[in-house]
């Protein structure tokens, strides 16, 4: 899939997490080297792109992958990407990354991302992986890592 763990993946405890929960949130070390083919997306000031057609096209142009993790780039009013692992992909994607993986709704994600973000003010890069789709995945078994670097 191209993500590289780093020596026996380190766990790390943020315990001043608020938020979500009030729960403490153990995050991973990863080193991660790879390349996306991407596809650029205009995002709303929620982190949404302007209608659902954008996921749909991004999964109709990459039809027939063996491996199909969805990476997104997103923030608010701002243009971001859909991407997805290709050797020949023009976006690189590398570095130690602090890794979490959120399980579950969509919805709550959102909500996830901001409590990561307001805990991590130093945040450089920050980026979401869905590793599975809500077209063939139960709610409670949708699976996202979320990864950043400070």
């Amino acid at each position: 899939m191209g993500l590289l763990p780093a020596g026996g993946n380190r766990a790390i405890a943020d315990r001043s997490r608020k938020g979500y929960n009030a729960e403490v949130m153990e995050y991973q070390l990863e080193n991660i080297k790879v390349r996306l083919k991407t596809m650029p997306v205009r995002y709303d000031e929620n982190c949404r792109p302007p209608s659902d057609a954008v996921y749909q096209e991004f999964d109709a142009q990459n039809a027939g992958r063996e491996v199909f993790d969805m990476w997104e780039m997103s923030m608010p009013n701002s243009l971001g990407w859909l991407g997805v692992v290709d050797e020949a992909g023009e976006t690189a994607v590398e570095g130690e990354f602090k890794t979490y993986t959120h399980a579950g709704s969509y919805s709550k994600l959102m909500e996830v991302c901001k409590g990561i973000a307001s805990s991590q003010p130093s945040i450089s890069e920050f980026y979401c992986i869905y590793l599975n789709s809500p077209a063939d995945t139960e709610e409670e078994n949708l699976r996202t890592k979320i990864i950043f670097k400070n």
